[in-house]
């Protein structure tokens, strides 16, 4: 962890050091899945990022009094006044557990639960390697395919929303995997956007639904994600060699999908993954 935020720090040119933030905004997306709006204190612009980069963010661990970081991926289209990423409570984690503290997911139900709109923490400087590059106007005008589960959608969230925003005409396929459409996050984002853009298309996987969620609407498949369930030219493009496959989620899912992508003969330039997961919370040496 240690060596991973000194290389972020490293990378980030004159922002090398923490710089101290505010929430601003609080939003629950669904039920277990939160995003968090920061504002510098010093009022600032913020510098810019590429669209599926992240940052760390450091904040105090009650009890021990030690600060923790961790990476969160940007998830919106790079603004000038505020930073925004998202994160998924884990809700069978109870604070209060004296064990709770080296659960994976510690920090992020701290996140939740204990900070609020008014309240600082620190970040650093965007980073990461897995992103759009915008830098060029009209750098492609080959197809996107943004593959996600989960809360591992923030990354592909920011490139989706980044192209959006630019009125880009490249076509966009986005290809989700959720629980269900009752858990999953920026659902009636995205659904507008295909409602409104004809080079616009996604396709939603989700294990359970509910008997108001409607097939074609709420979601599209059932089961785990498969992309053989899709059209391979009309959906996913895969004969395409302009195409770029963006993929974020858990790592046994995420292998299996760029497997099959470089089995389809998609070259593995054009395929970028990030793996989403939690860290242990480093215990502070004794003295």
């Amino acid at each position: 962890m240690i060596n991973r935020e000194a290389q972020l720090l490293e990378d980030a040119g004159y922002w090398r050091s923490w710089f101290g933030f505010r929430i601003i905004q609080k939003t629950r997306e669904s039920s277990e899945i939160t995003s968090f709006h920061l504002a510098p204190l010093d009022g600032k612009p913020l510098p810019s990022y590429l669209p599926g980069q992240y940052i760390s963010i450091r904040t105090l661990v009650p009890d021990i009094h030690y600060l923790q970081a961790r990476q969160y991926s940007l998830g919106d289209a790079p603004y000038h006044d505020y930073y925004r990423f998202t994160i998924k409570k884990e809700h069978s984690l109870d604070l209060d557990d004296p064990n709770a503290k080296a659960h994976p997911g510690y920090i992020l139900n701290i996140l939740h639960n204990e900070r609020d709109v008014g309240d600082a923490v620190e970040v650093s400087h965007p980073a990461g390697n897995l992103f759009l590059d915008t830098r060029q106007q009209d750098s492609s005008d080959g197809p996107i395919v943004l593959i996600s589960a989960g809360v591992g959608l923030t990354p592909d969230l920011s490139t989706f929303n980044t192209l959006i925003a630019k009125a880009s005409k490249r076509r966009i396929s986005w290809v989700h995997a959720s629980r269900s459409p009752w858990v999953q996050a920026f659902r009636d984002h995205v659904k507008n956007i295909v409602n409104t853009h004809d080079n616009v298309q996604s396709h939603v996987f989700i294990r359970e639904h509910g008997q108001d969620d409607v097939e074609g609407v709420d979601y599209h498949f059932t089961g785990r994600m498969s992309l053989n369930k899709l059209d391979t030219d009309h959906d996913i493009f895969i004969h395409d060699p302009r195409a770029e496959y963006y993929i974020c989620g858990p790592e046994n899912l995420m292998a299996d999908i760029a497997r099959y992508l470089e089995g389809q003969g998609v070259e593995s330039k054009r395929i970028k993954i990030e793996v989403f997961g939690t860290e242990e919370i480093p215990r502070p040496e004794q003295e």
